[in-house]
């Protein structure tokens, strides 16, 4: 079990398996907890600013007791589709970057790079024979010095990474198709993986910031790629009901956040509680409940003016099972009695 401290208080509780879901309207909440497990793991240096703002109290993550520190998790946020444009760049800790120097274990890499460093040394020694002729001291000389080479220095100082359509033609990251920014995030974070490294990925609020297919594919084959590595997990925080991820297996692991934080349970148990306090003998489908409770149930709030529909009723009777029993105006359309009579009890 992990957990988030902040101010000193436990402000989260959550398994990180895998896959999980946060979903609300409690946006504040949301973003403390996301900005306190980003901040950590990327080493954020809080100021006495910070610390005074938080009672005096350095937030935490803990992982079964133990307290978590920077280098334990990669972590990687995405909130607008420039963060995936910086993943494949080759600046310090991105995600290409962090693929190329792990490319340093490669023999044939390490074979070049004495190669450069044999050449700089000669090169050195040309410098000094040159400068030695022309100085008039014959007291004091000037030698020059090769550093440590390494792969991480070469790159960054002189190679340039380009990418290039099916016709070898270059093009800038930033005219990249969201189809083809999504298809090289992935297969570069799959090479990450193999490498065994934790990581977690924070898909935040992308769903408004993409073309909706394609953050539909980005946040499934991601999902995809949770149960194929041990070492890997994602989070899903969607800002509307059409970035929800609508799927059986991360039921469990969705929490909805709003004035409390719920965590949905078992799905059959769930479904089996519904079905059984339906006021009409028509039950929902188990794709009817699935949908309602994760896209409808997390963006419900007490004002909010419902229409007549199964997801309502199913929605109703979820929070009526969690001790609710007011959630707003209902119109009366195209329900049988006893549908509408159970949503009048609410008001």
């Amino acid at each position: 079990m992990n957990e988030i401290y902040f101010k000193g208080l436990k402000i989260f509780e959550f398994d990180d398996d895998s896959a999980i879901q946060i979903i609300g309207s409690n946006n504040y909440l949301i973003r403390i907890i996301l900005d306190v497990y980003c901040k950590i793991f990327s080493g954020y240096r809080f100021s006495d600013l910070d610390i005074e703002a938080m009672n005096g109290y350095y937030p935490e993550v803990r992982e079964n007791g133990k307290i978590l520190k920077k280098n334990d998790i990669i972590v990687i946020r995405l909130s607008e589709t420039e963060d995936i444009l910086d993943e494949l760049t080759t600046k310090k800790g991105s995600t290409l970057m962090e693929y190329l120097l792990s490319l340093n274990i490669e023999l044939s890499i390490n074979e070049v790079i004495e190669k450069v460093d044999k050449s700089l040394i000669e090169l050195s020694i040309c410098i000094d024979n040159l400068i030695e002729e022309k100085l008039a001291t014959t007291d004091i000389f000037v030698k020059t010095e090769i550093n440590e080479i390494n792969l991480d220095k070469i790159i960054k100082n002189f190679i340039d990474i380009n990418f290039a359509n099916a016709v070898e033609e270059r093009i800038p990251l930033w005219l990249l198709e969201d189809s083809q920014v999504v298809d090289l995030f992935i297969n570069i974070i799959e090479l990450i993986l193999e490498e065994g490294k934790k990581t977690r990925v924070i898909i935040d609020r992308l769903d408004s910031k993409m073309e909706v297919r394609e953050y539909e594919k980005l946040v499934r084959i991601l999902f995809e790629l949770t149960e194929k590595y041990s070492n890997f997990g994602i989070w899903i925080i969607p800002s509307s009901e059409k970035g929800v991820f609508v799927d059986y297996r991360i039921f469990n692991n969705t929490y909805i956040v709003n004035e409390d934080i719920i965590k949905l349970g078992d799905f059959d148990i769930t479904y089996e509680s519904i079905c059984r306090n339906y006021p009409d003998n028509n039950v929902p489908k188990k794709c009817e409940v699935l949908c309602s409770l994760l896209q409808k149930l997390p963006f419900h709030t007490k004002g909010k003016q419902y229409l007549p529909t199964k997801e309502t009723i199913i929605t109703l009777i979820f929070l009526k099972l969690l001790g609710e029993e007011s959630i707003g105006e209902i119109k009366k359309i195209n329900l049988s009695k006893l549908e509408y009579n159970f949503l009048a009890s609410f008001n």
